[in-house]
């Protein structure tokens, strides 16, 4: 009788040592994607960073993106992926308390120095990017959720890039060394309160910039080849965007041709001629967020 329990036993323990064992094999198998496209969307935060030092500051708008991925796998850790990608980059510039002069010939011929100040300067810039991503990403291997990392660099080419500025409580004024007078009036010359004034928008010069990429996050297994990742993400700008001109511009321009309209350039192109730097000495891209990417493999 015994004998015969034991042998039921041991029955029993060989079938689930089987049944295991096929389970084990069964999680532990994996098949190396040939490749890995995928769509995806980011955001919310992308803009021009400036460093404007004590001249003024730079702060965030909205700024979001989408982009088509390749991914091509080298081992079951480690792939290899490039991407086309749209992004915005949405920022603000704000001056306190402005003031600038600089030296010209009006249209009579006259030498002038031309004096503008306000109680605050705010400028919009608007930039669409089409961005080239190359990235390096190594991730863990489980039965639906693994965890992933990716870094990489990135090129970007300005598709479009705009701003606005806003001059708050504009006072302007010229003074005429020959006769060591200053006109503060008319109006029709350029010379007054101006109140809240606008720029139209005007396109903005840029390079094209080269940054830095990382991502954290997970990637979830929905079906037979087919996942979603869910990450945060920071891009890094390296290099400054800002072209160099031969010649500083103005902020805010006295125009000899229609002096009741003033001629604005970017703060970020533009220069105080009283003194001998720019208002911004260096702008790159940056940006950071969640981002959420649908892929299928095969």
């Amino acid at each position: 009788m015994n004998h015969l329990k034991f042998k039921k036993y041991k029955q029993f323990i060989i079938a689930a040592v089987l049944l295991l064992s096929a389970g084990a094999a069964t999680a532990q198998e994996y098949r190396l994607p040939q490749g890995e496209f995928s769509v995806y969307l980011k955001g919310p935060f992308s803009k021009l960073k400036a460093d404007l030092g004590e001249n003024g500051e730079s702060t965030n708008r909205f700024g979001a993106g989408f982009g088509l991925q390749y991914s091509r796998y080298f081992t079951p850790h480690l792939s290899l992926s490039g991407a086309l990608e749209y992004q915005s980059y949405r920022s603000k510039i704000i001056l306190q308390e402005f003031t600038d002069s600089y030296s010209l010939t009006d249209a009579e011929g006259d030498n002038m120095v031309f004096r503008s100040s306000a109680n605050s300067y705010r400028e919009r810039q608007s930039v669409d990017m089409l961005n080239i991503p190359i990235r390096v990403q190594w991730e863990t291997i489980g039965k639906s959720r693994n965890l992933f990392a990716a870094t990489g660099i990135q090129i970007g080419l300005p598709i479009s890039a705009n701003y606005k500025g806003t001059a708050y409580g504009l006072k302007t004024s010229g003074y005429f060394p020959e006769w060591d007078a200053e006109l503060t009036s008319p109006t029709f010359m350029g010379f007054g309160n101006w109140g809240t004034q606008q720029s139209g928008k005007e396109k903005l010069k840029l390079k094209p910039s080269y940054s830095w990429l990382f991502e954290l996050g997970f990637k979830q297994q929905l079906q037979e080849m087919r996942a979603f990742y869910v990450s945060a993400y920071v891009e890094l700008g390296l290099n400054n965007l800002a072209k160099s001109t031969d010649e500083q511009q103005a902020l805010i321009g006295y125009n000899t041709e229609n002096p009741t309209t003033f001629n604005y350039s970017s703060v970020i192109n533009s220069s105080p001629k009283a003194g001998s730097s720019n208002y911004v000495n260096k702008v790159t891209t940056q940006g950071f967020g969640i981002k959420m990417r649908y892929a299928f493999s095969w």
